[in-house]
């Protein structure tokens, strides 16, 4: 009854004392909104009980107890590997001229995701390329163009303004390294001559990771795969659990799809962890967690039975801060997958290294410019 007794000592409306009419309106909204927060937390209480009792249950299909048991497969004991705003985001911007607030909440991102592509390419190469799937804006794409000194395409299914195309703001002698196809994944296919290619997909949501997964898995180019999985939630969406059931051979008679959407829905409880007014509870975002881990090893098993290495990581903190995303789980594999000790710092030195050979060019004029718009001709 805390919403309803004692009120504010003022009117938050008109940070005055309440008039007699304005508190009895005060305390109706207040106590509204505590019936309502209410009847939300029985909801959710029943929610964590359906879901506790089926993942207890899942059948065969479905990855075992003893599966997700073992270490690094539970996200509690996912290994972290994060570049802080502090230590990415000095760096990031002497390359690229960005918003403090994009660059607080991305430079982090980028800087884990490109780390674990350069440990992938350390077996590759000179000639290898990166396939940025769903590489929306371009910054990601062109971090890896300037970071590894390889080609980059961006395959993104969505027509982008030519404006908000970022890669266009690179100078000539670097943006010939990014190129741009509008097209599904599923539809697309790498030409016959393609390089060894490492596959980049950040926060692809719902079943746009396990496209890209079961692009990696079908062409034989692909020898390595950096997937920051997202929105799980969304594969509850129609036509996706059946297209997540066949795709991981989750048969209907076991309940197949049905149990990928009911399972699907309980993730959101992570995201709503910390919103305003929220009623999920450290149990209901443990066990959301735990479905999170269902869907994982189902991922996991698909790329281990195409690629040497497997691994998960936390990419970035799990948090609501800038810097910090709760979407933090990344998927790695490939023949270098397993990270060494000593590799963050080795990789700072290199990335250090590789823009001050950017800002020793005279010719160039750095950080390249990606706060607004590009110009339409390039």
């Amino acid at each position: 009854m805390d919403l309803i007794n004692p009120p504010p000592p003022l009117d938050p409306r008109t940070n005055k004392p309440f008039t007699a009419k304005a508190l009895r309106l005060y305390q109706y909204k207040a106590a509204k909104k505590l019936a309502k927060l209410s009847t939300r937390a029985e909801s959710h209480s029943a929610a964590l009980s359906s879901t506790l009792s089926l993942l207890a249950s899942l059948p065969p299909s479905f990855p075992s107890a003893s599966t997700l048991s073992q270490p690094h497969y539970s996200y509690p004991t996912l290994p972290a590997v994060h570049f802080p705003p502090s230590i990415s985001v000095p760096l990031v911007s002497r390359l690229l001229s960005r918003s403090p607030e994009y660059n607080r909440k991305n430079s982090p991102q980028e800087l884990s995701l490109l780390h674990q592509l350069r440990l992938l390419s350390s077996s590759l190469p000179s000639s290898f390329q990166v396939l940025d799937i769903g590489g929306g804006n371009g910054n990601l794409a062109s971090l890896a163009a300037l970071l590894l000194n390889c080609p980059v395409t961006i395959v993104e299914r969505d027509a982008h303004p030519v404006t908000l195309e970022h890669e266009r703001s690179l100078p000539p002698s670097v943006r010939s390294l990014v190129t741009r196809v509008q097209a599904d994944i599923a539809a697309f296919s790498l030409p016959p001559d393609s390089p060894p290619t490492l596959l980049l997909a950040k926060h692809l949501c719902g079943f746009g990771s396990d496209a890209a997964i079961k692009f990696a898995a079908r062409e034989r180019a692909v020898v390595g795969c950096v997937v920051a999985t997202c929105c799980l939630c969304k594969i509850a969406e129609p036509g996706m659990p059946a297209a997540f059931a066949d795709m991981y051979s989750l048969p209907e008679e076991e309940g197949g799809a049905t149990i990928v959407e009911k399972l699907a829905r309980v993730t959101s409880w992570r995201a709503g962890e910390k919103s305003e007014s929220s009623v999920i509870t450290e149990p209901m975002v443990k066990a959301a967690e735990r479905v999170e881990d269902v869907y994982s090893a189902l991922r996991r098993d698909k790329l281990q039975g195409r690629f040497e290495s497997v691994k998960e990581i936390t990419f970035v903190e799990d948090c609501d801060e800038g810097g910090g995303s709760q979407q933090n789980r990344c998927l790695v594999a490939g023949g270098q997958a397993a990270e060494r000790e000593g590799e963050k710092e080795e990789f700072l030195e290199f990335v250090e290294a590789q823009i001050a050979r950017f800002e020793a060019d005279p010719s160039l004029d750095l950080p390249f410019d990606f706060r607004g718009p590009v110009a339409r001709a390039e």
